[in-house]
C-alpha cells in the first residue's frame, strides 16, 4: 500500500549541544502554535519521503492549518502573521549559534513517486523568498514540497 501525508512541516539540522538543550530551543515554536514531534514519533513514510535531506535531528513542526497561510500570502514582503513568526522562529534557532546545516521542508501533499520536491538553497537573510515558493501568489516557482536549505 502506498501511504501519502499532507499540510507538513519539518525542520532539520545537526547539533553538537545536548538534545535537552535542543529541545528547549525549540520550545519557541510552541509559542506560535507548533506542537514538536521528535524524530522517533515522526511516521515513517514522512521520514522515508525526505530522508535524502535529513540531518542528525528531524523534527516536525505539527500544524495542521499552517499550510494554509500561504494560500493567503500574496504578497513576498508582507507575509501573514504566523508565516513571519515562524521566519522570526527560525532565523532566532540559526542566531543561537548551537545547529548547524538548517533546513526546512514544507509539505501540501507528498507521496513517493508521484509528487516532486523542490530543493532550493537560501541565506538566512532571504528564507522568506524561500518559504514565497510555496504561495499560490507566486508565479516564478510553485511546488508542493519544499526543501529550503539554509547556507552561510
Amino acid at each position: 500500500m502506498i501511504e501519502n501525508f499532507d499540510c507538513t512541516q519539518f525542520i532539520t539540522f545537526d547539533s553538537t549541544t545536548a538534545v535537552i538543550d535542543i529541545e528547549r530551543l525549540l520550545e519557541r515554536f510552541k509559542l506560535i502554535g507548533f506542537e514538536l514531534v521528535l524524530d522517533c514519533n515522526i511516521r515513517q513514510v514522512k521520514k522515508e519521503y525526505f530522508k535524502k535531506y535529513v540531518k542528525q535531528h528531524f523534527i516536525e513542526l505539527k500544524d495542521d492549518e499552517f499550510m494554509g497561510e500561504f494560500e493567503d500570502w500574496e504578497e513576498l514582503d508582507n507575509p501573514p502573521r504566523k508565516i513571519g513568526d515562524f521566519i522570526r522562529e527560525i532565523n532566532s534557532l540559526i542566531d543561537s549559534n548551537v545547529i548547524q546545516r538548517v533546513t526546512i521542508m514544507l509539505t501540501l501533499f507528498a507521496e513517493e513517486g508521484t509528487t516532486a520536491v523542490e530543493n532550493i538553497e537560501v541565506s538566512k537573510n532571504n528564507i522568506k523568498k524561500g518559504l514565497y515558493s510555496m504561495s499560490k501568489h507566486n508565479f516564478e516557482v510553485w511546488t508542493n514540497n519544499l526543501v529550503l536549505e539554509i547556507v552561510d
